[in-house]
């Protein structure tokens, strides 16, 4: 009955010691770290009179990192919906 706050003081001294332990952030630039786990396309092209197509890139890095490149060619000054 005595040891039971001992045990439960050195148990949280114990916790409190292991979460101490630094735990720096890093800041990752190099694309070496960001491997390329997916790649998609689609391309899609309008049915005539409309002279219009897209194309759109879609790559899926290792972690929580994408890169979407969407392109939309068509005459110029025109508006898309």
């Amino acid at each position: 009955m005595h040891r039971t706050p001992a045990l439960l003081l050195f148990g949280a001294a114990g916790v409190v010691a292991a979460c101490s332990g630094g735990n720096p952030t890093e800041v990752r630039n190099d694309p070496n770290q960001f491997p390329v786990v997916a790649h998609w396309t689609a391309t899609a092209a309008a049915i005539a009179p409309a002279t219009f197509s897209c194309q759109l890139t879609f790559e899926q890095h290792l972690g929580v990192h994408s890169d979407v490149t969407f392109i939309v060619t068509g005459p110029p000054n025109t508006a898309f919906q």
